[in-house]
């Protein structure tokens, strides 16, 4: 997992309602606790009954659940 950018701190800002209502400043003082992880394609990213410890934004492409 990488630290996110100043340019991925405002497009999170512009696409995830919730934080639109942050100043750019506030945004980057909570961004310590974002991380960026890209995953493949297929590959599984929970499984039922895994342990609830991170909140994950899609960024690009999609999810599936079954």
């Amino acid at each position: 997992m990488k630290n996110i950018s100043n340019e991925q701190i405002a497009a999170i800002k512009r696409e995830i309602s919730v934080f639109r209502y942050l100043s750019e400043e506030e945004l980057r003082q909570i961004s310590g606790y974002f991380k960026i992880k890209e995953v493949a394609a297929n590959n599984i990213i929970w499984k039922e009954g895994d342990p609830c410890e991170y909140l994950a934004f899609i960024l690009s492409g999609s999810v599936k659940m079954k």
